[in-house]
């Protein structure tokens, strides 16, 4: 169950970067 867990946090942090470049991407075409 552990191992589980930590897997999971970690495709979190990974995924968090490119979640987040998105998110920047799709506010500047708002403010454009």
């Amino acid at each position: 169950m552990k191992e589980f867990i930590l897997f999971g946090l970690l495709g979190l942090f990974m995924m968090k970067p490119r979640l987040e470049r998105v998110y920047v991407r799709s506010e500047r075409r708002d403010k454009i």
